[in-house]
């Protein structure tokens, strides 16, 4: 993996980052059981 220098990562950070790829919005909707690797509550 590349380093990032530490301004950027910096900048990315406070940015917010960036929106996910579009198969990752609406995932619990598109997955209605949810997410398998947690515990049950």
């Amino acid at each position: 993996m590349k380093k990032i220098p530490l301004f950027f990562l910096a900048l990315l950070v406070l940015s917010g980052g960036w929106p996910a790829e579009d198969y990752h919005q609406g995932y619990l909707q598109k997955h209605k059981g949810g997410y398998t690797c947690h515990y049950i509550r």
